[in-house]
């Protein structure tokens, strides 16, 4: 199976928000190098893998989708929100400095089982990417592509390395990152 995991590039995000699902523009200053850099390694991504058909998969939400509709410009974009990032409920677009100190403290000592108030756990979060991957993982004749956020990406390493999903947090996921699956481990090496 040949898939390529990208992360979308930098937000603007001046008042540190907190921006699981949460709509927030991407940083205009910095968008158009990510695009040219994007497509450099995809380049180099597709003389790796071969020949394979293109299946493209994008996280609905807009820092995502931008993306996929400047990179992909001839291809066929699927949107599927199974990718989207973890929802923080009701602590979506609060500044994180207004969001209780013991709140989130609480969570994070439990953030695999636990969810924010009225958003998911990450368990919650790696069972509907744990379908996408499946659905992915039956079509091994396509080269997938998905564009999507750090907590998808660290829940399909920590699916396919077996790992336990606290773990998904020891790897540093880059802002604008292209990562072929097979070569995370080597990947997460490079960037710890």
């Amino acid at each position: 199976m040949a898939l390529t995991l990208i992360r979308h590039p930098p937000v603007y995000n001046p008042r540190g928000l907190c921006y699981g699902q949460y709509e927030i523009p991407l940083d205009r200053n910095v968008f158009a190098d990510h695009v040219s850099k994007i497509k450099g390694e995809l380049e180099v991504r597709a003389k790796e893998i071969g020949d394979l058909p293109l299946r493209v998969i994008s996280s609905p939400s807009n820092r995502c989708r931008i993306l996929a509709e400047k990179v992909f410009t001839e291809s066929e974009i699927t949107y599927d929100s199974r990718i989207k990032e973890l929802n923080f409920g009701a602590w979506e677009g609060q500044p994180w400095d207004n969001i209780s100190h013991k709140d989130v403290t609480a969570w994070s000592h439990d953030f695999v089982k636990q969810a924010p108030p009225e958003g998911e756990s990450w368990i919650d979060l790696a069972e509907r990417i744990d379908v996408v991957l499946s659905e992915t993982q039956e079509k091994p004749e396509f080269h997938w592509v998905w564009l999507t956020h750090g907590g998808p990406i660290r829940t399909v390493f920590c699916l396919l390395s077996n790992k336990d999903l606290r773990d998904g947090f020891n790897w540093r996921v880059d802002l604008g990152m292209v990562c072929g699956a097979e070569n995370f481990a080597h990947y997460l090496q490079s960037h710890q």
